[in-house]
């Protein structure tokens, strides 16, 4: 079954649309037998989004504890 792996890098304090982002992922329709993951990565020293997130049984969630930039969040 193919996988489509959807990763979300985020930065709590500019996370301004970031319903709007998880409303759109989880929406999406795949084609049929297809699976969808996602991940968010977040940014930063003090991690704001995993009680965001708790909404969203389908996110998996990791805060980096430190800040490393968008590239090394990806």
């Amino acid at each position: 079954m193919p996988k489509l792996t959807i990763l979300t890098a985020a930065y709590g304090p500019s996370a301004t649309y970031f319903h709007e982002t998880a409303d759109s992922v989880l929406n999406q329709k795949l084609p049929e037998h297809w699976e969808m993951e996602w991940i968010v990565q977040e940014d930063g020293c003090n991690p704001a989004l995993a009680d965001m997130l708790g909404r969203y049984s389908q996110a998996q969630y990791e805060a980096n504890g430190l800040q490393l930039g968008i590239g090394n969040t990806r």
